[in-house]
C-alpha cells in the first residue's frame, strides 16, 4: 500500500464548465491509501462531493501521485479555501 495525493488540475478561470464549477461544496484534494493509481482514483471517487466521481477517475480532471514516506516528518495535507 502507498499514500497517494490526488488534486484538481488547474483550469483557466474563463472555462464555464469543469467539475469544480462552482468551487464551493466540492473537494479539490484528497490523500488516500491504496496499492495502485487505479485503486487510489476509485477510493477518491467514492469520496466525491459535488465535483462528481468522474473528476477523480479521469486524468484530464485530476492528478494522482505517490507520496514518498522517506521524506520524513511532514504535513500530508493542509488546505484552506477562502471565499
Amino acid at each position: 500500500m502507498e499514500i497517494w495525493e490526488l488534486a484538481a488540475r488547474t483550469f483557466d478561470k474563463r472555462l464555464k464548465k469543469h467539475p469544480w464549477t462552482p468551487w464551493y461544496d466540492t473537494c479539490d484534494r484528497q490523500v488516500v491509501l491504496a496499492s495502485s493509481e487505479e485503486e487510489a482514483r476509485k477510493v477518491a471517487a467514492d469520496s466525491a462531493s459535488n465535483e462528481g466521481k468522474e473528476a477523480w477517475l479521469l486524468d484530464k480532471w485530476s492528478t494522482c501521485k505517490t507520496i514518498d514516506p522517506a521524506i520524513g516528518p511532514c504535513t500530508l495535507l493542509s488546505h484552506v479555501q477562502y471565499a
